[in-house]
């Protein structure tokens, strides 16, 4: 089943503690800190290609075949040297910073 959602479980015995994960899950989400495991072990080059590929502008509507080029020259002049062959979850915030 491709792109099937994978559903974890997890119990609680106090519904404050529901609560409490649900808004500590949410915030990760807002934050980008929430990891898709799958993507993971993927390599940096190939979700970032694929990203350009896929970007859309905020109407919906496909970028413009200019600033497609201009992210993809962005991108292999200046962060695939760095990142490309890099998996995913191997990338720090620290690294990114520099």
């Amino acid at each position: 089943m491709e792109g099937a959602r994978r559903w974890q479980t997890k119990t609680f015995r106090r519904r404050q503690d529901v609560d409490a994960f649900r808004r500590s899950v949410e915030s990760d989400k807002l934050r980008g800190v929430v990891v898709d495991v799958r993507r993971s072990s993927q390599r940096f080059e190939g979700y970032a290609t694929d990203w350009i590929a896929t970007r859309r502008r905020p109407d919906g509507r496909p970028l413009m075949p200019a600033t497609k080029a201009l992210y993809a020259d962005l991108l292999h002049r200046q962060i695939l040297p760095t990142f490309g062959a890099a998996k995913l979850a191997s990338i720090q915030p620290h690294q990114v910073r520099r």
